[in-house]
């Protein structure tokens, strides 16, 4: 298995990636420290890790609040004696014409979307450091930190700043054996419901080259391989997993990057 005996913690394990994620590092031996703010999700996913035999630890937590974050993680070491993978994948999305965006929701996006992972990322790298882990963080960005996206200006701004911090963190935290890296999604999974029309369903799919919306178990294969022993050599990087969406360009009509939220 090739997470035997790691102890990962996930943010947003509750949501449609990360709980892909979590389950899919429980069924390649991890135990799972399974983070959303939503009680009912983050119980679900335990649930549904436990029934296939693995070992999880349900945690509520805002991601924004440090003193709820740091309780979380100690929670984790305390119940599995280590911390080797925190995966920072919450985020909050808010769509709207630059125009029509209040400032509000701009802070509520950048507080969870960008400060969170702030948060998060420091703290566990903290306690890596003090039980002596060479440990791996991934940060769940997208694509739409690297276009200009309409209607995304928040989310796009806390996505870009997330790559960012990821080659921040990876240089700062590579003394202590610590590897960070992130991956980028494009339009993952059942977008429609994020587009106004079929038309803009269909011009999403002629500009992915791979002519088709990726895979939820996509994502979490990518995020597996990053935090496995194949990846020992891979830090500061950011990872597209969008089907060659980046590699073509902005459309006009590009609004929204389909179900990226964690």
């Amino acid at each position: 298995m090739l997470l035997e005996n790691k102890v990962a913690i996930i943010t947003g394990a509750g949501g449609a990636i990360g709980s892909v994620v979590a389950l899919a590092f429980a069924q390649e031996g991890a135990k799972v420290g399974v983070l959303d703010i939503d009680p009912e999700t983050a119980h679900k996913t335990v649930e549904e890790i436990r029934h296939n035999d693995g070992q999880a630890l349900a945690l509520v937590a805002d991601i924004s609040d440090s003193t709820e974050v740091k309780r979380a993680i100690d929670e984790v070491i305390q119940q599995y004696g280590s911390l080797d993978i925190f995966i920072n994948n919450a985020a909050f999305p808010k769509y709207a014409p630059f125009l029509e965006l209040e400032e509000g929701a701009w802070e509520k996006v950048i507080k969870v979307s960008l400060t969170g992972y702030f948060i998060c990322g420091q703290y566990a790298a903290k306690r890596m450091a003090e039980l002596g882990v060479q440990g791996s963080i991934v940060n769940v960005s997208s694509i739409a930190g690297q276009q200009g996206l309409a209607k995304n200006a928040a989310y796009a701004a806390a996505k870009g700043g997330i790559n960012a911090l990821t080659r921040v963190m990876a240089v700062d935290l590579s003394p202590y054996g610590i590897r960070v890296n992130a991956v980028a999604p494009g339009p993952i999974e059942k977008p429609v419901r994020r587009c106004s029309s079929e038309i803009d369903v269909h011009a999403r799919l002629q500009r992915i080259p791979m002519g088709r919306y990726g895979l939820r178990q996509e994502v979490a294969s990518t995020i597996l391989f990053l935090v496995s022993d194949m990846a020992t050599y891979v830090n500061g990087h950011v990872l597209n997993v969008d089907g060659g969406w980046e590699s073509c360009g902005t459309l006009p009509d590009s609004r929204y990057m389909g179900d990226t939220k964690g």
